[in-house]
């Protein structure tokens, strides 16, 4: 009888540790992940890995994570349960992550469009430029966020290229650009919208003495940083 009970109690114990213990331990795991996923992408960033790598951290943690936990719950006697077991473990994570951070093609190619360099999109002093309109939601935001670029290319300034002659439009995003960032009028605003092929912000770099980068808001990711600092 005691033989029986300690059998029961042994069971019991495996069904947990198949079971509760993996099943726990990659939900805390995949919900820490998937919460904090910037800070994640920010502290891959801060130890050297790529734009590219920082920005799929969140999903490898994720895969680890499951592999690990689908490891631990080998000890499953039926096929089907460790097959379903599995499907909860790895994959189940992995699409949480996405659906709620998806992977867009900015992350997967480096997009853009390559010109002959033209000085008025893209000044000699300046390997970097952000194209805006006037009264543009998404320029304003691309301004307010420019400054994080200023350390892309060191010993530059990065500059925002108004297509406008506009003055009071002038003085509007100069109260909110970051340090490090210059604001010009383009002298020719026609041919400067001819790169950005009607897409407003559009994020402009040198990528050789005489080859220049044009991405739009769209392109613009992890792969076209990466391909900034290379250069």
């Amino acid at each position: 009888m005691r033989i029986e009970m300690i059998s029961i109690d042994q069971k019991k114990s495996t069904i947990v540790w198949t079971f509760f213990i993996p099943f726990i331990s990659a939900a805390i795991t995949a919900a820490v992940v998937i919460s904090c996923h910037d800070i994640v992408v920010t502290i891959f960033l801060e130890i050297g890995l790529s734009h590219t790598g920082a920005y799929f951290s969140p999903y490898v943690i994720l895969l680890i994570c499951g592999v690990v936990m689908t490891t631990l719950s080998k000890r499953i006697a039926r096929r089907s349960l460790r097959v379903f077991a599995a499907f909860l473990l790895l994959i189940v994570p992995f699409l949480t992550g996405f659906a709620i951070h998806p992977i867009y093609e900015d992350a997967i190619y480096i997009g853009g469009t390559e010109y002959g360099y033209h000085h008025d999109a893209l000044s000699e002093n300046h390997k970097f430029s952000i194209i805006v309109i006037p009264d543009c939601p998404f320029c304003k935001m691309a301004i307010q966020q420019s400054g994080r670029f200023v350390s892309v290319e060191e010993n530059s300034f990065v500059e925002v290229v108004l297509c406008s002659s506009d003055s009071a439009a002038t003085a509007k995003y100069k109260n909110i650009l970051p340090k490090g960032v210059q604001l010009r009028n383009a002298s020719d605003p026609d041919s400067v919208a001819v790169y950005t092929v009607g897409s407003f912000p559009a994020y402009c770099a040198r990528i050789s003495d005489d080859k220049m980068r044009v991405w739009s808001n769209n392109e613009f990711g992890p792969r076209a940083l990466d391909c900034i600092e290379s250069k």
